[in-house]
């Protein structure tokens, strides 16, 4: 449903800060947005990366996320993926927990046919859409993947040489930042369902900063 281009991320500034901005806008049946990766530009192995963003309300029909992918020639899904943020989820939508409802998840596998992932989605203790800035955190061993909101642990993937997933998390990763509209997530696939963006508005995805250490 939604068609990324690079008219659709800039470097704007809110609320003072100098930041980068992924703007979702629907022009008719039309529905463009912003999508970055570091791929080329920058990759790392283990460590922690952590980023300050301010999402939009989901609603019905957005879909913000903060990724990985392995930097390591594969192709999907035995590159490795490791999706630090997602929300917009359909269980949030059915729920009325829309911003609320955090996911997160590894997704791994030889090929498309063997694709398996470790999904995990639960309620955060307080809303994530709240107009302020949150700290989206990953930390990345050998064995673990932890994911961490504001200082809060979430959920730790075991990825050790007994999960049957170590192999594909352990090459550099890069990172990607993007706000998509509609499709498989908040299983929204015809824009009569697509409230959350109506026809001439635009949603925005503020990325403050990204670290690497």
């Amino acid at each position: 449903m939604t068609a990324y281009r690079p008219a659709n991320v800039s470097v704007g500034t809110d609320n003072g800060k100098s930041v980068l901005i992924l703007t979702a806008e629907r022009n008719g049946d039309q529905i463009y947005s912003g999508r970055v990766n570091s791929q080329g530009k920058f990759n790392f192995k283990y460590g922690s990366i952590e980023a300050s963003i301010k999402l939009p309300k989901t609603g019905n029909g957005l879909w913000p996320a903060f990724w990985m992918m392995g930097d390591n020639g594969k192709q999907w899904p035995a590159c490795g993926e490791i999706d630090i943020l997602e929300m917009g989820e359909r269980n949030g939508i059915l729920n009325g927990t829309t911003e609320t409802y955090y996911n997160t998840a590894i997704h791994y596998g030889p090929d498309m046919d063997s694709h398996r992932q470790e999904y995990y989605g639960a309620e955060f203790s307080h809303s994530l859409q709240d107009g302020e800035y949150h700290t989206y955190n990953l930390d990345w061993t050998e064995n673990n993947l932890t994911v961490s909101i504001d200082g809060v642990n979430f959920k730790t993937f075991d990825i050790s040489p007994q999960s049957g997933r170590h192999e594909y998390f352990q090459d550099p990763s890069f990172i990607l930042f993007n706000l998509a509209v509609g499709g498989a997530f908040p299983d929204i696939h015809d824009l009569k369902d697509l409230t959350a963006l109506k026809d001439g508005e635009k949603a925005y995805m503020y990325i403050d900063w990204v670290k690497v250490y």
